[in-house]
């Protein structure tokens, strides 16, 4: 019979299976590309990302490339190895603890690889920078022009407290001078202005200087260690700055030439450069390995152990480089001679947590998860469709009229029926009461009437009435008691 609930149930479910699959195929496919990554990510297949790099290295006999996911204090604690981090936004002053964590890499004799992201003009970090520092500087104005303004307030208020003290003491030795003679005068007015007049100077000398250091002490409040914040100039000796590219009107700008200034023969005469960020104000300690008319683009320099090395442009590492204009003697430079290359994820924002299903998906348990799953299905279909059949309706109205059954003590009789033949019954009953309570010697005469009254019997198909008979004797054995 047609039921149309369990109809609508089934669309319902057909339905709601070609949505979850249509949702799984379009994660597939971005996951496949990794759009949903930053750029210059090595999970990235598209033009913007650095798989292709990535894979290439992987692909390479001797060599040991990973990705780094976990926070980079951890990479310090790698010797010898070449850490990458491409796509890196140039950031104006960072703390000093950032700074002492990345050069761990090469004080251990690894080569610190940073490569800026592309960028056609000035770009926001720098603007922002710009802003902070005109901020700092407009607060440092004000706070000058603050104390300035509150020194000249104490100053007036010394001077107008000294103006009455000096008009008060002037009555007291006007009559004095007038009264005395010119030869006593000389002894006794000389010296007493000398006195008074020293000691309110001591006075505004002490409270000016009370005044000076107690404005210090607010102004410049001691510096902790772990907010100090340092630039990558002051640290390491090579600023960040800017030129322009121009626009090849399609959308798109016109890259410059950067020329080779060093004598590596691996590396290229002159390269296409898609960045207008350049370095400034270079330390002698850093080596100009590329630049675009004398402005340094690429640069290396010692630390420690090992190197460093900035790039100011990230698209000789992308997928798209690697396509249409691939540099393999640039990127061997870059690698070095390290048999272990590490690609930093988390200053792009990408890093692996520790909660339950990372665990699970390190210990592959993807298979307990799905027998789970299978189990609330089954307990779900089971909870909605039980597996006994319902009773039918029948009659009329709601009267509901259930087939007539037996009990229990009748299914019993008809499962012995079934199960033991009738010639097999009085053995069978005299086995299970040996079992159960034939080891107590007080049954032990009882046991063997019983076993008696089992032997005179006989054991035929036809012996029906006779078996009943005595199985009733046996029982009326066994039930006396103190025998």
């Amino acid at each position: 019979m047609w039921n149309r609930n369990r109809t609508f149930a089934a669309i319902g479910l057909v339905l709601a299976a070609s949505f979850v699959g249509g949702l799984l195929h379009l994660l597939a496919l971005r996951a496949e590309t990794g759009t949903f990554y930053p750029p210059y990510s090595t999970f990235r297949a598209d033009p913007l990302g650095a798989r292709a790099f990535f894979e290439s290295m992987q692909a390479l006999p001797g060599l040991h490339v990973d990705r780094n996911l976990a926070p980079i204090r951890t990479l310090g604690a790698q010797r010898s190895a070449t850490c990458l981090f491409l796509g890196d936004s140039p950031g104006g002053e960072l703390p000093e603890s950032v700074f002492e964590m990345v050069e761990e890499i090469p004080s251990r004799g690894g080569r610190l690889v940073i490569a800026f992201a592309p960028e056609a003009q000035e770009g926001m970090w720098e603007q922002i920078d710009r802003e902070t520092e005109e901020a700092i500087e407009k607060d440092k104005k004000a706070a000058k022009e603050k104390d300035k303004a509150k020194e000249e307030n104490d100053n007036g208020e010394a001077a107008a407290k000294e103006g009455p003290e000096q008009q008060a003491a002037a009555p007291e030795d006007e009559p004095e001078t007038v009264e005395e003679s010119p030869e006593t005068a000389p002894h006794t007015e000389k010296p007493a202005p000398a006195e008074t007049s020293e000691q309110p100077a001591k006075a505004e000398g002490s409270t000016e200087e009370s005044g000076k250091n107690g404005s210090e002490e607010e102004k410049e409040p001691p510096k902790r260690e772990y907010a100090k914040y340092v630039s990558v100039e002051e640290r390491w000796g090579a600023g960040i700055t800017y030129t322009s590219l121009e626009p090849d009107g399609h959308g798109g700008y016109t890259p410059l030439t950067a020329e080779r200034q060093c004598d590596d023969a691996i590396l290229p005469e002159s390269l296409a450069w898609h960045s207008a960020m350049y370095f400034k104000n270079v330390s002698d300690a850093w080596r100009t390995i590329y630049a675009v008319d004398s402005r340094p683009v690429a640069i290396e320099r010692e630390y420690g152990m090992g190197t460093i090395v900035f790039l100011s442009d990230s698209f000789p590492f992308s997928n798209e480089a690697l396509r249409q204009a691939p540099h393999p003697g640039l990127l061997a430079w870059v690698v070095g001679s390290s048999r272990r290359v590490i690609f930093d994820e988390t200053h792009l924002g990408i890093q692996e947590g520790s909660g339950v299903m990372v665990l699970a998906r390190q210990y592959r348990m993807h298979g307990l998860f799905i027998g789970l799953a299978v189990l609330a299905l089954l307990y779900v279909w089971k909870s909605t469709c039980p597996l006994t059949p319902r009773y039918e309706a029948r009659g009329e109205g709601n009267v509901v009229v259930q087939a007539q059954g037996r009990d229990a003590l009748s299914g019993l009789a008809n499962l012995l029926k079934r199960s033991i033949p009738t010639r097999e019954v009085l053995d069978v009953c005299l086995t299970e009461w040996r079992q159960a309570f034939g080891r107590s010697p007080k049954n032990a005469k009882r046991l063997e009437a019983a076993e008696r009254i089992a032997a005179r019997t006989p054991k035929t198909p036809l012996a029906g009435a006779d078996t009943v008979e005595a199985y009733q004797n046996i029982v009326a054995v066994l039930s006396k008691r103190g025998q």
